[in-house]
């Protein structure tokens, strides 16, 4: 059997939990989401609108996974991308007359530990 250096051993350990490390974000999935937002930027998402778009989104049955005001857009999360779309559809016609943009994405959710040293998931397209 072949010995090595305990220092090897060391390093070999430190590379391998660095790469977990760094695969971690890549092992959250997707989570389908709306953002919401005024197409006017002078104007900047406020309670109001968060609660109007609560209140459509009930009126339908989904529910709503996490739903904030985050940089003047609100983004709504879903359980499934059926949710997202009935949602979408909905907060359309709900916001017809208003100047709003709607936008169907998926956003990575990840612990906020990975989040404070900055990993992010890889893109491989």
């Amino acid at each position: 059997m072949n010995k090595f250096p305990t220092w090897r051993y060391f390093v070999i350990i430190a590379v391998l939990m660095l790469g977990i490390l760094y695969a971690l974000p890549n092992l959250y999935p997707a989570q389908p989401a709306i953002q919401v937002a005024y197409t006017d930027s002078s104007k900047s998402a406020d309670q109001s609108l968060l609660n109007t778009i609560r209140e459509e989104i009930a009126k339908q049955d989904i529910e709503i996974s996490e739903i904030n005001l985050k940089n003047n857009n609100i983004v709504a999360q879903f359980s499934s991308v059926e949710d997202q779309l009935v949602a979408k559809t909905a907060l359309q016609k709900a916001l017809l007359d208003v100047d709003h943009s709607l936008v169907r994405f998926l956003l990575r959710d990840r612990l906020e530990v990975l989040t404070t040293l900055g990993l992010m998931p890889w893109n491989l397209h």
